[in-house]
């Protein structure tokens, strides 16, 4: 038995050997936390005035279509100096032809009605193209949206997850009598949309052999067009263990055989 006890000294003692290197770098290979959700807050107004021309306004979204206020986020034209008519398309949609606005008056077009008209509230995008027939407008374009949901496309082309150990992992005697810490770096970047993001909130899903939790979810407050931030979140898991010993020795030939199992691999 000492034998025995003496060779899992060692083979404990190679593992931390190997496992020191995690203690000081990122890695991206250990079942770490995941993103399973998360919400955003997003609030645009363009103004385009006096349009006579075609133009298009197109607006790329973290986000479905039908996760924006319904009501609040819309295409407004007013007519200032004279009565005008103007054309809609939004996402390739024809939601307004010719129609007519008097002098001093306002025609709100809302997204509740643009997805009404026959534009998928799935899309991740709202083009709006219009003309008008004289320059006597103005023009609001509305985009907003409160706790709307991320798309997991988004999440996973936006979304960082990094881990790093606190403590050296150690070989237990069984599945739960030893355990290490780590710390996990979640990093968010904003590209490719052109306009900041606020209130993100990314709701965190931890690997099957964490021992704590300590926190369900992370919230960045604002995220500038083209930035990145990071959170970080500490936590235990449960470490390899020895779940079996074969001890084949015979005389003077000794050989024993160690099985250890790891949740993870804890090395690459």
């Amino acid at each position: 038995m000492k034998r025995i006890g003496a060779i899992l000294g060692i083979v404990a003692f190679l593992l931390l050997i190997t496992a020191g290197a995690s203690a000081t770098t990122w890695l991206t290979y250990r079942e770490d936390v995941s993103i399973s959700s998360g919400t955003v807050d997003i609030s645009l107004t363009y103004w385009h005035n006096q349009t006579t021309t075609t133009t298009s306004r197109n607006i790329t979204l973290p986000c479905q279509l039908g996760q924006l206020n319904r009501t609040v986020s819309k295409f407004a034209i007013k007519a200032n100096g004279g009565n005008i008519v103007y054309n809609l398309t939004v996402n390739g949609v024809a939601i307004k032809s010719s129609q007519a606005v008097t002098d001093g008056n306002w025609d709100n077009v809302t997204l509740a009605s643009i997805i009404s008209g026959g534009v998928s509230s799935s899309d991740t995008y709202i083009n709006f193209t219009f003309n008008v027939s004289a320059n006597t407008n103005i023009i609001k374009i509305v985009i907003y949206g409160n706790d709307s949901a991320l798309t997991s496309t988004w999440i996973s082309n936006h979304i960082t997850v990094k881990e790093k150990d606190v403590t050296t992992p150690e070989v237990g005697t069984s599945s739960t009598s030893a355990f290490w810490t780590v710390n996990d770096s979640i990093t968010v970047t904003n590209s490719g949309l052109g306009y900041a993001l606020s209130d993100i909130n990314l709701t965190l899903s931890y690997p099957a052999h964490k021992i704590s939790t300590p926190a369900s979810y992370v919230t960045v407050s604002s995220l500038s067009n083209g930035g990145s931030a990071v959170r970080y979140v500490q936590y235990q898991k449960y470490a390899p263990y020895v779940y079996k010993v074969d001890d084949n020795s015979e005389g003077t030939s000794h050989e024993v055989i160690v099985y250890i199992k790891s949740n993870e691999v804890l090395t690459n």
